[in-house]
């Protein structure tokens, strides 16, 4: 892509003559638009503006940027950042070395005409907040039923799950004759549906809402068993990897079991540390720290001590922190902090909500896509060498075709990060319903950052 070939599209760019607004998701919490114009025959590449909120649930735009797209999937593109209608800076992933020279090139050289576009499109939002109309009445409602219901969840949730063969407690779509209704329910997730004693029996409305029984089954995502990754992608994680990052797999030095090594951080104290889940770093409710770990995991052909990785710090499983997750330092190799494979460096963390799209990549499955369905999943847990432990209103993620895997058994570890690469969660856990709709579990990233700082324990 040479300078000019950017010149010429820039001076293309005119607000008035975009075709329109077009909603790219829309939830109860979240709504995205982008403003577009369509391509012309002479367009090197196609340009466009994709604002969204950054305060999610209050329905005010806030930030957006412009993405030059250098291929026609827009796999490689630089985006120019804006917060109410200023520039806050670019981001060059993905471009080619070459390609990301020649936009920092033009950026510098057409920076004012940057700017005044943005401001120019700033104003046209502003012109057309009925346009977008972002928190409608139906919506509106809906997002105080899904509290109301979330109240009532949260004080019966508990005498549900000790019910028999009840696994998890949630909130979603009563299901009817196979199709899902436009009523919210409490769902109770159970084994098997099967005849119990009537005092064990689901109450068929719960404090005057209605409830569903969902059949499925729930597994932590660790596994003994080596599994190739879906559709035969190549294994690049089975072998030493140094320097060190995510999305690798990682185990005990002495079980045959692996998950997926999350992500590289360094501490307030100097220290490099790997985040995982506790059932991936540990091989037992008593794993004591020092306790050395093998990447690749054993599974994978690891053999310790030459695949030392190192060595387990600490660990937390359900309750009281509501996370599983552990820390083990780094042992003799170099890392590469925050960044994941194909995913590349984190940006920060933030909280997620139903309707987010999420990304992450992991050992078993490699780089998935799917979106946020509920916030609101509390589920028991069996682990093979843990016990049942506890969770309360974890991340509950599907494909956008609900029959693909998000995750599978190896994944657990896995971080999750938004579309600004941001982390949202770390993969735990999943399921399958009866009617074959696969989800996968993942800690909410605040739980498991309030909890290793309560231990002492700071990221930066």
């Amino acid at each position: 892509m040479k300078c000019k070939d950017l010149n010429e599209q820039i001076k293309i760019i005119d607000v008035d003559e975009f075709n329109g607004i077009y909603k790219t998701s829309n939830s109860i919490y979240s709504n995205s638009y982008s403003y577009y114009r369509s391509p012309k025959e002479t367009d090197k590449f196609n340009t466009h503006f994709t604002v969204a909120p950054t305060d999610k649930g209050n329905g005010e735009f806030k930030k957006f940027h412009i993405s030059f797209n250098f291929s026609k999937t827009g796999v490689r593109n630089a985006k120019i950042f804006f917060v109410n209608g200023k520039c806050t800076g670019y981001s060059t992933d993905n471009l080619l070395e070459f390609e990301v020279k020649e936009f920092i090139k033009y950026y510098e050289a057409h920076k004012g005409d940057i700017l005044t576009i943005g401001a120019q499109f700033w104003e046209k939002v502003q012109e057309q907040k009925k346009i977008f109309n972002i928190r409608e009445s139906k919506d509106s409602r809906e997002f105080e039923r899904r509290k109301h219901i979330q109240r009532i969840k949260s004080k019966v949730e508990d005498a549900l799950l000790q019910r028999e063969g009840v696994v998890a407690v949630d909130i979603d779509y009563k299901i009817k004759n196979g199709i899902k209704t436009d009523e919210l329910a409490i769902i109770v997730f159970v084994e098997k549906k099967q005849n119990v004693l009537p005092k064990q029996r689901i109450p068929k409305t719960v404090q005057g809402i209605k409830t569903d029984v969902w059949e499925t089954t729930l597994v932590p995502f660790s596994t003994a068993t080596k599994t190739e990754p879906s559709e035969t992608k190549s294994v690049i994680n089975d072998s030493i990897v140094n320097p060190i990052l995510g999305g690798i797999s990682v185990g005990p030095f002495d079980l045959d079991l692996y998950g997926t090594l999350g992500i590289v951080l360094e501490t307030n104290f100097g220290a490099k540390v790997m985040l995982s889940s506790a059932h991936v770093f540990m091989s037992g409710p008593h794993t004591i720290p020092g306790t050395h770990l093998s990447q690749p995991a054993l599974p994978m052909g690891g053999h310790w001590p030459e695949t030392d990785a190192g060595e387990f710090l600490m660990g937390f499983l359900g309750q009281p922190n509501n996370i599983d997750a552990a820390l083990a330092t780094v042992s003799h190799r170099n890392i590469l902090p925050k960044t994941i494979l194909q995913i590349g460096q984190t940006t920060g963390h933030d909280v997620t909500f139903p309707g987010d799209d999420v990304a992450k990549f992991g050992r078993r499955t490699q780089f998935t896509t799917g979106k946020v369905v509920s916030d609101t999943f509390t589920c028991n847990v069996n682990y093979p060498n843990f016990g049942t432990y506890t969770y309360y209103n974890q991340l509950r993620i599907q494909t956008v075709n609900p029959y693909d895997n998000f995750g599978l058994p190896g994944d657990s570890g896995s971080i999750v990060v938004n579309e600004d690469k941001e982390v949202v969660g770390m993969i735990m856990s999943g399921g399958e319903t009866a009617n074959d709709t696969k989800y996968t579990i993942a800690n909410p990233i605040g739980d498991i950052l309030r909890t290793f700082e309560a231990n002492g324990i700071r990221f930066v």
